[in-house]
């Protein structure tokens, strides 16, 4: 497997997850990507420890440093938005200052449609929330198109996005 990672990109995306498995020992997977393929590393049993910052940030150094030689091909973690997720990313960013560290955009996507669209079993959402929804989607997609639309807008909008380390738009 090693061959393949090492001659295939010369980058690669660490993810990290923490579940349950169904013993309800708590677990935690590790998995690198690039665009075109992904391979998985490893899961930790981590149902004795503490998940704090500084353990997470422990466990992602250890993956990508001793259980696989690949430190010089990762270049971003990403992982969900906890807090102590959110902690570890400070600390591996100390350690590692190259490494960028963030949080996962589709998991922050689920969360949100989640708490938009949760409603008590049996009853249906009102009309002007789906409404609402709809309008903020519509809105939100036309300052994306705008901006890509429109060349020296969208570079001043980039180096803001690019000093402060945001992403920067993707289109609709």
């Amino acid at each position: 497997m090693m061959a393949k990672i090492n001659a295939s990109t010369s980058y690669y995306t660490l993810q990290n997850d923490a579940t349950e498995d169904i013993s309800e020992h708590s677990i935690f997977n590790f998995v690198i990507s690039n665009p075109y393929e992904s391979f998985y590393l490893k899961t930790l049993d981590a149902t004795a420890d503490v998940h704090s910052g500084e353990f997470i940030a422990q466990e992602v150094t250890k993956a990508i440093t001793e259980d696989f030689p690949i430190e010089n091909k990762i270049s971003t973690v990403i992982s969900d938005n906890t807090k102590a997720n959110k902690k570890s990313w400070k600390l591996i960013k100390e350690k590692k200052p190259k490494l960028a560290a963030y949080g996962c955009n589709s998991h922050n996507s689920h969360l949100l449609v989640k708490d938009l669209t949760y409603f008590k079993p049996g009853t249906r959402p009102p009309h002007e929330i789906v409404k609402k929804l709809s309008e903020t989607l519509g809105i939100c997609k036309e300052v994306t198109k705008h901006f890509k639309s429109h060349r020296i807008t969208n570079s001043a909008l980039q180096k803001e996005q690019d000093l402060h380390k945001f992403p920067h738009l993707a289109l609709p």
